[in-house]
């Protein structure tokens, strides 16, 4: 996530967090489109990794599952301030991704 949080510096919002930025994102508020637009920012990022892991076909699917997947850990990681949970769920993800990009 190092390099997510170095995109996000680079868009200038080093004190953005995506929680944040999806509760910016709910409807009707005044600054939506720039916190979806930051949501974009990394979606388009990650499925330029996935192409770049050989993933082309489905890296619109892709991306948007790594995003809501870490979305939903950090979620539950702010609720709960649980540092073992947070540990097991990123494990999990990675070894999801070295599944899904292992060569064939």
């Amino acid at each position: 996530m190092d390099a997510a949080n170095r995109l996000f510096y680079e868009q200038g919002l080093e004190r953005t967090s995506f929680a944040a930025i999806a509760e910016a994102a709910k409807l009707g508020h005044p600054s939506r489109t720039h916190a979806v637009g930051v949501f974009e920012v990394f979606r388009t990022w990650l499925r330029g990794q996935s192409e770049e892991l050989g993933r082309v076909a489905d890296a619109d699917d892709l991306a948007p599952h790594v995003l809501a997947f870490r979305q939903g850990v950090a979620t539950l990681s702010n609720a709960f301030h649980d540092r073992a949970f947070v540990r097991r769920e990123v494990d999990r993800l990675n070894a999801c991704l070295d599944e899904q990009f292992a060569a064939p």
